[in-house]
Order: structure tokens, then C-alpha cells, then sequence
């Protein structure tokens, strides 16, 4: 996630983390509710511009 992160600073982009589900086959993911449920909001409001870690405001 952090070179995910870093990609998005160097772009002057916005990133909100990741979202992930566990599966190990095609379906299994929606038996994942704490993914399920996380996924309801993630995209609700628009994420924060990306920083590198090393700067602070």
C-alpha cells in the first residue's frame, strides 16, 4: 500500500487506501462481510490528496 500511496503523491493524486476481500475462488468474496461492509462507504466521499510519508501538512 505505501508504493501505492507514494505513486499517488508523486502525481499530485488523491488516494483513500485499499479495499480487499479474501477469496480463493470466483464468489468467495461475498461471504467476506467485513469487506462487504466496508465497500458501502469507500467510495461515499472523496479520499484525501496523497502525501509522502515525510511530509506533514
Amino acid at each position: 500500500m505505501g508504493t501505492l500511496n507514494n505513486s499517488a503523491a508523486y502525481l499530485k493524486m488523491r488516494f483513500g487506501g485499499v479495499l480487499l476481500g479474501n477469496g480463493s475462488k470466483p464468489g468467495d468474496v461475498l461471504t467476506d462481510t467485513g469487506a462487504l461492509t466496508r465497500a458501502k462507504t469507500f467510495f461515499a466521499q472523496d479520499a484525501p490528496l496523497a502525501r509522502f510519508p515525510h511530509r506533514t501538512a
